[in-house]
């Protein structure tokens, strides 16, 4: 099962987490008026000074290098943080920042030739922090890049660029030819006899191509909105602020005092499975509300995703006091 269908699968079966149809309405002229209003949109992503601007064949290494590692930021604090041009980044855009002052002082961190090789003790340099708290799992991202730097060495003349070529402009197509060849994507657990999907870093990685080329050259996909929202430990946190998916007591009390949740665990896994049928929902009623409105605007669940991740880092105080993020320490998210 893909991870759409997969979602469908886990909520009929869920004992632990619950959709909220109403809550999802409610939500769903928010994300309306921000996309009517421009205040939210495709644009988004190039705007953020960590995300690369020009659209050359290096972006796309670039990309394919941070999602490569693009997993297990959270720590305790303080955090895991990267100073880059005098501003500190946390979270996923600490990486960013991390491979950017790489590259300007000098190291072509995301080619696979360099990467493919790299030690643990320049990794390690790499992805330093500026906190006392470093990078978690750095030995699994180190068998992350070695892996797929020899696959894309071995198998695509050293260029993630081949890979996107192959896939004849095609999300699903490209989604196969990564989980085909590269272990670290396969994003999957056992939920009620039955194997299912999330696919996170696989899909973000074709949303990142389809992002930073605003749809056309690496990122031009005919089947885009194929692609369902990233299921990791912010969104549904933000989905569980506005009531959109609840829990119930026993796992509330897990999240409330920390407890970790093992990946493929039941609790997590429908965490995941929900969060991506709510972003579904909430999809279908914004595009509802903008067909009635006559908007030519388009709405996708990658938007969806971006605006409830967005969301959270701009209300962290709000959120991170309101409602209790998962915690599960994996490569997968």
């Amino acid at each position: 099962m893909l991870p759409r269908e997969s979602a469908e699968y886990i909520v009929g079966l869920a004992k632990h987490v619950k959709y909220d149809d109403e809550k999802t309405e409610e939500l769903s002229q928010m994300l309306f008026d921000a996309i009517v209003s421009k205040q939210f949109g495709k644009h988004s992503y190039s705007s953020h000074p960590m995300h690369p601007k020009d659209k050359t064949e290096a972006q796309v290494n670039w990309i394919f290098f941070i999602d490569l590692l693009n997993f297990s930021f959270w720590t305790e604090e303080p955090k895991y943080c990267v100073n880059f041009k005098n501003e500190n980044y946390t979270g996923y855009f600490a990486l960013c920042a991390a491979l950017n002052r790489a590259i300007n002082e000098g190291y072509q961190l995301d080619e696979p030739r360099i990467f493919s090789e790299i030690s643990q003790e320049k990794l390690a340099h790499v992805l330093r922090s500026n906190s006392e708290t470093e990078i978690p799992l750095l030995k699994e991202r180190l068998d992350c890049l070695h892996q797929a730097g020899h696959t894309l060495l071995n198998n695509f003349d050293g260029s993630f660029v081949n890979c996107v070529k192959k896939s004849d402009k095609s999300a699903q197509k490209l989604l196969e030819l990564i989980l085909e060849n590269f272990p670290c994507f396969r994003d999957s657990c056992t939920y009620e006899n039955k194997t299912v999907t999330f696919y996170k870093r696989a899909q973000i990685l074709i949303a990142d191509l389809w992002l930073c080329f605003d749809g056309e050259s690496y990122g031009e996909f005919h089947d885009i909105d194929t692609l369902t929202a990233f299921a990791d430990y912010r969104v549904p946190q933000v989905l569980a602020y506005f009531g959109s998916i609840s829990y119930d007591s026993h796992l509330m009390e897990k999240l409330s005092t920390g407890q970790l949740l093992l990946n493929g665990s039941e609790e997590e896994a429908e965490i995941r499975g929900i969060t991506i049928f709510a972003c579904e929902k909430l999809k279908e009623k914004t595009a509802k509300k903008l067909a009635e409105n006559g908007s030519m605007e388009v709405v996708n669940s990658i938007l969806v995703d971006n605006f409830l991740w967005d969301f959270r880092r701009d209300h962290v105080q709000l959120i991170e006091t309101s409602i209790p993020m998962h915690k599960t320490r994996c490569i997968f998210y």
